[in-house]
């Protein structure tokens, strides 16, 4: 039996294919027993002692589907973007402008060239995403190099950053250079910190690394529903105390997330999955970053900011079926998704504006964000997701409302709308460089 009260290990790991297993698990979550994943199986039973009520029947457990990945989890932000990826398909990932340059402050790049004189570069000021290379336009490693050939001689530069080590490194195309972070003509207003460099003059050479790592950089991930594929499946680690199992070809049916009053972001996650194996081994290793929590979401309905709730509830419904074919397994080998519903329901605070109660009346449409932060990554960048439903429709309120301050549970359906030609969309912050 489970361990009561005792958190247990769950992992995700993405298949290259349906129903495939992948044992390296990427994601590790917790989750609280007895909302857990466990082996609902549809039995397949055999037709002909079915029909015949004074005998046993005969059934073959695990033919049929798997409808056991149910479980609860706390919402963090390093925790999320898997399940989230599960959910829509598509993540975008684009690196949030971070690093600020200021002018008179941090701006200054002091260096020479093959033993020659010194000479300084100047970064335009502004806040700028670091990128992988001074190949991707309008980032500070693009800066660094156009500002550096501005003012030296005719050999040009490369500048790369690692998201892993958090290291730049500038190299020259031949010869040496030295960068004068200690003894240059701008030590006070130098950019050594920004990027990495201790108070200390580089050795001469062709190329030179950061001393120490830079600050994070944060990353946007935008998740949007496919189109033309199918949803990723995924292989499910479940660690149920007596054994480990692992569930494999699970593609997300529902995904919905609730923020509560005086409560963490909560995510309930159901999957359905084509069959099942057991005896897995793996470390677990969670995120150590603070869940979001309810105080730290803002909601917008209509376009008005603010509004007051006591819950939210957004739940995504992917339709997801398992089925069998000719000629192969008693384990389902085939799973789909068959659309892609968007359900809304909230508890509201109406005071003296009833726009959003008139709309119900009315039939008429309205949108719906939510914005949840956390702690803070950098600067003003913080941990954050938000979900964005651009055409919603309520389809329940109550009939008669009394005036004043009125507590009213709202239930709304996105919808797609050719004229405003968008969908459902999470936007997750964290910092995290690749897709997931």
């Amino acid at each position: 039996m489970p361990y009561v009260g005792k958190l247990r290990t769950l992992g995700l790991a993405k298949e290259s294919s349906a129903g495939t297993l992948n044992d390296t698990i990427s994601t590790f979550l917790a989750f609280d027993p007895p909302e857990s994943i466990f082996p609902a199986i549809t039995l397949l039973e055999h037709k002909g002692i079915a029909a015949k009520p004074d005998m046993v029947l005969k059934a073959s457990q695990g033919p049929a589907k798997i409808d056991g990945a149910k479980y609860k989890i706390i919402v963090e932000p390093q925790n999320i973007g898997e399940i989230l990826m599960a959910t829509f398909g598509t993540d975008t990932v684009t690196e949030v402008a971070s690093f600020t340059v200021s002018a008179g402050v941090n701006d200054k790049i002091d260096f020479t060239e093959d033993g020659g004189s010194e000479i300084t570069a100047t970064l335009t000021a502004g806040t700028y995403a670091m990128g992988a290379t001074s190949a991707v336009s309008g980032s500070l490693c693009a800066l660094i190099k156009a500002q550096m050939e501005a003012v030296n001689g005719s050999d040009t530069y490369t500048v790369a950053y690692s998201y892993t080590t958090k290291k730049l490194t500038i190299t020259k195309s031949g010869g040496v250079f030295v960068m004068k972070w200690s003894s240059g003509t701008n030590t006070l207003t130098s950019a050594k910190t920004l990027l990495g460099f201790t108070n200390a003059d580089t050795s001469s050479a062709i190329s030179c690394t950061s001393d120490s790592t830079t600050t994070v950089a944060p990353f946007s991930h935008a998740f949007t529903r496919l189109s033309s594929e199918t949803l990723p499946t995924y292989t499910h680690y479940v660690d149920k105390g007596l054994q480990k199992s692992y569930y494999v070809g699970a593609m997300m049916n529902k995904f919905t997330l609730e923020a509560k009053k005086d409560s963490w972001v909560m995510a309930d996650v159901d999957f359905n999955l084509l069959k099942y194996d057991s005896d897995g081994t793996q470390t677990a290793t969670y995120s150590t970053l603070n869940p979001f929590t309810f105080p730290q979401a803002v909601v917008t309905i209509g376009g008005s900011a603010n509004y007051d709730c006591s819950s939210v509830k957004i739940e995504i419904d992917n339709s997801v079926k398992t089925d069998h074919v000719v000629g192969s397994t008693i384990w389902p080998t085939k799973i789909w998704s068959e659309g892609f519903g968007v359900t809304l329901t909230a508890d509201m605070f109406l005071e003296s504006d009833n726009a959003e109660y008139a709309k119900f009346i009315a039939g008429t449409e309205s949108s719906f964000s939510m914005t949840i932060t956390g702690d803070t990554i950098v600067g003003s960048t913080k941990y954050s997701l938000s979900f964005n439903v651009p055409s919603i429709k309520y389809s329940a309120a109550p009939l008669q409302i009394q005036s004043g301050v009125m507590s009213i549970p709202f239930a709304a359906l996105g919808y797609y709308n050719a004229g405003i030609t968008g969908t459902a969309t999470a936007t997750l912050v964290n910092t995290v460089s690749t897709s997931y």
